[in-house]
């Protein structure tokens, strides 16, 4: 087993009481205790980091299909237009 490195830190009151009541409701020692706490914030930012990731993934991907039909969207205006256009041309060269 690799060498455990050592950690101090210093608590606010509440933080403290939270820390204890963890180590009495699961009957560990207070090292043990603080531990398991610090494992389990661990985990949690990275979980938290993984779905962020995920959210991310989903709003490009969104992202990009709106693009998408936008850029379609813009490309189809000039061809109505174009088409309006050569239609009025079309029906004054046919009443002239």
């Amino acid at each position: 087993m690799a060498r455990r490195e050592k950690y101090q830190t210093r608590l606010d009151p509440d933080d403290a009481r939270a820390v204890d009541t963890f180590q009495a409701q699961y009957d560990l020692s207070k090292a043990e205790a603080v531990r398991r706490l610090i494992k389990a914030g661990l985990e949690a930012e990275k979980d938290d980091t993984d779905h962020d990731l995920e959210q991310l993934h989903e709003d490009l991907e969104r992202l990009e299909d709106e693009i998408v039909t936008r850029r379609a969207d813009m490309m189809s205006l000039p061809l109505i237009v174009l088409s309006v256009l050569l239609t009025i041309a079309l029906l004054f060269v046919l009443l002239i």
